[in-house]
């Protein structure tokens, strides 16, 4: 038995350079020289973390290379093979079709192309990349990745159902909010005793209080109002500290320049993303030092109350300055600032800049689902029509904002959940306005009889609309199959059943829908194909003989993977002069824009190293596509090798004479075959 030890790359595909790369028998585990050229994405594009995070790639790979000990010059970027802040990301295993962890094994900095590529599919997702970049199709119930400029509209793109990332309580240690505050935010730390403790100490440490204020670079009067009791601004506190190297115990309290304080919440808990959830999609903060929330039910505006007065311990002031509306206000320019600062909730934003707090993504479940319990209480419309004589339930979900990026982000969130839901655009006015003039809105909608029992039974109201969320968790119609297709599976189960021995027509009647997959008259749902998996088991001659399709089956069945069509490619300017990409090793996967996109040509050189000619297996359109096509900076390479290495694996019994050619070739083809499908 053989294994494979080594592979050489010069001038094939994207590897311009020469690249070396070492293999265990876990995988890749080391690559010596850069992996060519234009296989990156745009800066703003969203990489989602295992942490939860979705961040910016220019973000991710900017840190790494400022923070690197090493980096490397390409002839048009930069990479380091440094992960020095740990990150780790988000990946499709190819074997089992799932989601998983996997930390980032190089950052990648390049130049911009002439162009970039925003492919956008019907589910709302859309990503822009370098016209080289690959992303996944399924061909014959594998997974085929095509580079975004061979895409076409009406193809299927692997795209995460789900995001499996690994949510945790959330603190929110009162000293590291102080950071965020600015002299001019005139936000104070009420005095206490533990804080004038602190000050003792900090004074024994220079001798005297002005020393210490000299060296944190404080006016006098700061420290001066501290020692008569008063209380101190937390940019001032927050300089102090750092300059006595002594962080000081606080008692929860903040304060602006009136008499009223209030108490700072210790954690993101499920209260706060809630409060934060009606505020966002009900509230306004305003410079008159106001918080502002207003909503027509009665119990929604007491829930704000309530939520206000536990986690801030701050009055609500209630007014009806509209018939069928009631006003609540908080008066509070310590909190209006700390929303600012913490929460991404500015003061006199509009509704088309509204943001969903940073801590959430990476919060339990507790707490996201309450903040999305709070945001769709305030914002959602929930359609929940039992079934009538003759007709079926109507059921659906639409949360609408002007705010693109919210939208993008509770798509995002749901996802975390469990949930996917889709994006629309539409030109409608507000409801509560009186000009009603016309302006895109973006509409989040959750279908599917399962996910909407899901949705429901998570989430918590406590005006009228709980009496839809009641109708949800009750329905009992079976989900419509249309909305979440396998693409060429039907083409497998034809191939299952024959080899199973199944003939259909006596199962015809009674099973009709694995009559209508073997005939292929329809495409198949996932919950189908468990279905016909099922039937072909139990009803087949030889079953064993299809046990690796019926596996297979399975497999896309139940995998992380929703297949959304593509709608639109355009070409679009690059945003700046650089884009990015990320290398993780095994798997060359991660999930950017809430699109699986890959990296890596290393399965292709692979196959055609050993020999593979079908061009469509290689991921081009005629065999010269396998050689370098050039870059911006870079001419086209004249040539393509790739050399293969292999070693006796002796870990195997010897059931192979080295001397026998042909029972060698065939060792090395059934292992090419497995090597490629695990790194594809």
């Amino acid at each position: 038995m053989f294994k494979l030890k080594r592979l050489e790359i010069t001038g094939f595909k994207s590897f311009a350079d020469y690249t070396d790369l070492l293999f265990t028998g876990e995988g890749i585990t080391a690559v010596v020289g850069p992996n060519g050229c234009g296989k990156c994405v745009s800066g703003d594009t969203l990489v989602t973390l295992a942490d939860g995070r979705d961040v910016p790639i220019r973000e991710l790979v900017q840190q790494a290379l400022a923070a690197a000990p090493a980096s490397e010059t390409m002839d048009d970027g930069l990479l380091t093979r440094h992960n020095p802040h740990g990150i780790e990301v988000l990946s499709l295993n190819p074997a089992t079709l799932r989601l998983e962890p996997r930390p980032v094994a190089a950052f990648v900095q390049r130049t911009a192309t002439s162009y970039l590529l925003r492919v956008r599919t019907r589910a709302g997702r859309e990503v822009t990349a370098t016209p080289y970049h690959p992303l996944f199709t399924l061909e014959e119930g594998r997974l085929r990745a095509l580079k975004a400029e061979e895409l076409r509209v009406g193809l299927r793109l692997a795209v995460p159902r789900c995001l499996p990332t690994s949510g945790r309580e959330m603190p929110l240690p009162l000293f590291a909010a102080l950071k965020a505050f600015q002299p001019e935010d005139s936000v104070f730390v009420a005095h206490s005793g533990a804080l004038a403790a602190w000050a003792a100490a900090g004074h024994a440490q220079f001798g005297t209080w002005r020393a210490w204020s000299r060296a944190a670079g404080v006016p006098d009067n700061k420290l001066k109002g501290l020692l008569d009791g008063q209380a101190i601004g937390a940019a001032a506190l927050v300089k102090l500290a750092g300059a006595a190297q002594l962080e000081p115990q606080l008692n929860g309290r903040l304060k602006s320049r009136g008499t009223g304080q209030l108490t700072w919440p210790a954690r993101f808990s499920p209260d706060l993303a809630r409060f934060l959830g009606l505020l966002i999609a009900e509230g306004r903060n305003t410079s008159a030092n106001q918080l502002w929330f207003v909503n027509a039910d009665h119990a929604v505006n007491d829930e704000f109350e309530r939520l206000a007065r536990t986690l801030f311990d701050l009055p609500v002031a209630r007014y009806h300055y509209k018939p069928g509306s009631e006003d609540s206000l908080l008066y509070s320019r310590a909190l209006g600032l700390t929303l600012a600062r913490l929460f991404n909730f500015p003061i006199n934003s509009v509704s088309a800049d509204k943001e969903a707090p940073p801590q959430v993504f990476s919060a339990a479940a507790a707490t996201q689902w309450a903040f999305l319990s709070g945001l769709f209480e305030g914002d959602a419309y929930v359609c929940a029509r039992p079934p009538v004589a003759g007709l079926g339930a109507h059921a659906y979900i639409e949360y609408a904002t002007a705010s693109e990026k919210l939208a993008r982000q509770v798509i995002a969130l749901l996802l975390r959940r469990g949930v996917f839901a889709v994006l629309r655009a539409r030109e409608k006015y507000a409801v509560n306005t009186t000009a009603q003039r016309r302006r895109t809105y973006y509409s989040v909608l959750i279908y599917g009889t399962a996910q909407l029992r899901h949705v429901a039974q998570h989430l918590s109201f406590v005006g009228d609309k709980r009496h839809a969320l009641a109708v949800l968790r009750g329905l009992t119609e079976s989900a419509n199959p249309n909305h979440d297709l396998i693409p060429g599976a039907t083409a497998l189960v034809k191939e299952a059943a024959h080899r199973a021995s199944l003939k259909i027509k006596p199962h015809r009647r009674q099973h009709p829908k694995l009559a209508a997959y073997v005939e292929q008259r329809c495409a198949a749902s996932r919950g189908g194909l468990l279905e016909v998996v099922a039937q072909i088991e139990r009803l087949g001659s030889t079953p064993a003989a299809a046990h690796d399709l019926l596996q297979r089956l399975t497999g896309l069945a139940t995998s992380d993977v929703y297949w959304d069509e593509i709608v639109s490619i355009e070409q679009v300017a690059p945003p700046d002069e650089w884009v990015y990409d990320l290398c993780v090793a095994d798997t060359h996967n991660f999930v950017a824009g809430n699109i699986i996109v890959h990296n890596s040509n290393v399965a292709d050189a692979i196959a055609w190293v050993l020999g593979e000619q079908r061009v469509k297996h290689l991921r081009g359109a005629a065999m010269l596509d396998v050689i370098f096509q050039g870059s911006r900076n870079r001419a086209p390479s004249g040539m393509a090798e790739v050399v293969l290495h292999l070693v006796r694996d002796e870990t195997m019994p010897d059931e192979t004479d080295v001397d026998d050619i042909d029972s060698t070739l065939e060792e090395i083809d059934e292992q090419r075959d497995a090597v490629a499908e695990k790194l594809l």
